[in-house]
């Protein structure tokens, strides 16, 4: 008999299957900004440092992550199909998929899920189709990730300066499409506002000053805690490649362990679980002797980051890399948006 799954798995679980993403240029998907109360939300720069220059990872290639990936892009092609299959019903073309973009000042290279034509009101918008399982979907259901967000709005504006620069049709805005992976009993009450049970949205659009701001699906207009800013997504970019020109290493952007002050705020703020929560009162209540709270939490950025164990050594600025220092890259190729759906193009450099 022949074990399909047990094959599967050590395939996905070889040293050579990875990250297929090329290490010495950044993605959309990566990026990070500055909030104006300081708080840095998005990935972490030393985090894309170490991937810059391709740091040996701590874990070996995670073969059950690597099925999740898999059922995401499943997902993204489902719903592509279903799209294009009612374009007549819903007046909205699918006029790309996986269009590319390349912007040579910021080494930024990305790919975005699809750009739709809606013919009742001439108008372009982006999509990013994302799937989430049961522990996103309570999240994601109250307002996007932030990550999502900052994905969305880099694809945006990267696309509406060249469509600027060619004279060609802006792009309205970025919709962020949630798929459940999962039949949730979270879901059961559309919290959400959508007539689908299992998808919903958000339209990400950026104002004439740079702020950022969504429409949920229940038509209302979001904008992010503590301010966010398009111009600081690229402030945060430049600081990143000047520590890569440097080969500097950037200070860590967040914790893998809350000091005591910074849980009893979080619990304070209401922050915390309900059983996180109860063990920092009791702390309190006991007096609140340093070195005595005993709650391991930290953020999620550091507790799930492949280079944690190299970034919290002795250490961190030594690490084995194959990557020699930046180089220059080929010249940008104007990015072109179709203005009707006839024109549709299937890539762009």
């Amino acid at each position: 008999m022949i074990d399909l799954p047990d094959r599967v798995y050590k395939a996905l679980a070889e040293k050579s299957f990875g990250d297929l993403r090329n290490h010495n240029r950044l993605y959309p998907s990566s990026m990070s900004a500055r909030l104006d109360d300081g708080k840095i939300v998005g990935s972490c720069n030393r985090a894309e440092f170490y991937r810059w220059y391709a740091a040996e990872k701590d874990s070996e290639p995670d073969p059950e992550g690597a099925l999740i990936f898999a059922k995401g892009d499943a997902f993204h092609d489902m719903v592509v199909r279903m799209l294009r299959s009612i374009e007549r019903q819903t007046k909205l073309r699918v006029i790309t998929v996986e269009q590319s973009l390349w912007d040579p000042k910021y080494f930024l290279s990305g790919r975005s899920d699809a750009f739709l034509h809606d013919e009742t009101t001439d108008t372009l918008f982006g999509t990013e189709i994302k799937s989430v399982g049961e522990g996103a979907i309570y999240s994601t259901v109250h307002t996007p990730k932030i990550d999502h967000i900052l994905q969305s709005v880099v694809y945006l504006d990267q696309y509406n300066k060249n469509a600027k620069k060619c004279g060609l049709q802006e792009v309205a805005g970025w919709v962020i499409l949630y798929v459940a992976r999962s039949e949730s009993w979270k879901l059961k009450s559309y919290a959400h506002g959508s007539p689908f049970k299992h998808m919903w949205q958000y339209y990400v659009t950026i104002e004439n000053n740079g702020d950022i701001v969504y429409v949920n699906q229940k038509h209302e207009t979001k904008s992010i805690e503590g301010g966010l800013n398009i111009n600081n997504v690229y402030k945060r970019a430049d600081e990143l490649l000047d520590y890569i020109s440097k080969n500097e290493l950037p200070p860590r952007d967040f914790q893998y362990q809350y000091d005591e002050v910074t849980l009893k705020a979080l619990a304070d703020a209401g922050g915390l679980n309900k059983k996180d929560k109860e063990t920092v009162d009791k702390w309190v209540n006991d007096g609140a002797e340093p070195g005595k709270l005993e709650l391991d939490k930290g953020d999620y950025q550091c507790r799930y980051c492949s280079f944690k164990n190299t970034c919290y050594s002795n250490s961190p600025e030594s690490f084995k890399t194959a990557q020699q220092p930046m180089h220059p890259f080929k010249k940008q190729t104007k990015l072109v948006i179709p203005t009707k759906p006839k024109e549709a193009i299937d890539g762009i450099f």
